[in-house]
């Protein structure tokens, strides 16, 4: 079976000396929304931690250990009754958003 299509093409570019057939669009229109958003979703993300830091300092004798000990924070987040767990997966959504902003 003769290739076509998409196989064909991408098999004689990748022929091509130097690759010197390859013309492609960079999108840098849509990678620069893509990144302002990224940065707004960042700064909205960061302005929710730091509510979350100052609710922690006006909070009980955990929520203060918390802010000083990464092992008590990781411990109180494991307890669905304690504000650390939805901080830690606060955290987590800003460590992801973060990985995919610096990739960009």
């Amino acid at each position: 079976m003769n290739e076509t299509g998409f196989p064909l093409l991408s098999k004689r570019l990748a022929n091509l000396p130097d690759c010197e057939g390859f013309i492609f669009r960079r999108f840098h229109r849509l990678s620069a929304r893509n990144l302002l958003h990224l940065e707004a979703k960042l700064a909205f993300l960061e302005h929710r931690l730091e509510q979350k830091d100052t609710a922690a300092k006006l909070g009980d004798s955990e929520s203060l250990r918390s802010l000083r000990s990464w092992e008590a924070f990781e411990e109180n987040a494991r307890r669905a009754d304690r504000p650390e767990k939805e901080q830690m997966e606060l955290n987590e959504e800003i460590r992801t958003t973060l990985a995919s902003y610096r990739k960009s």
